[in-house]
């Protein structure tokens, strides 16, 4: 996408569809899997079991940074499309 975006390779089009099957590759790897990693993070975690303290302490408070930084990229990838694909406001003169 950045040398496609950088270089000026192909245009617009090129752009968008590099664009786009990145933003969906993203989501499909990184935020369809996160219902599945909750649901690690309560039986390993948050549920009693051989876990000590301190490892679980540790797990409590860094296991959920990656999902919420997924998550927060994600989104800013939503904004970027929606800017790109709305339609361009003409300048005053």
């Amino acid at each position: 996408f950045l040398i496609i975006n950088k270089g000026k390779i192909g245009g617009s089009t090129a752009e968008g569809i590099v664009g786009g099957s990145w933003a969906l590759s993203f989501f499909l790897t990184r935020i369809v899997t996160i219902p599945w990693l909750l649901m690690l993070y309560y039986s390993t975690i948050l549920s009693p079991g051989c876990m000590n303290v301190p490892d679980r302490l540790l797990g409590f408070f860094t296991v959920p940074m990656p999902i919420g930084l997924n998550v927060y990229w994600f989104m800013l990838i939503v904004r970027k499309a929606r800017r790109m694909l709305a339609p361009s406001k003409p300048k005053a003169v």
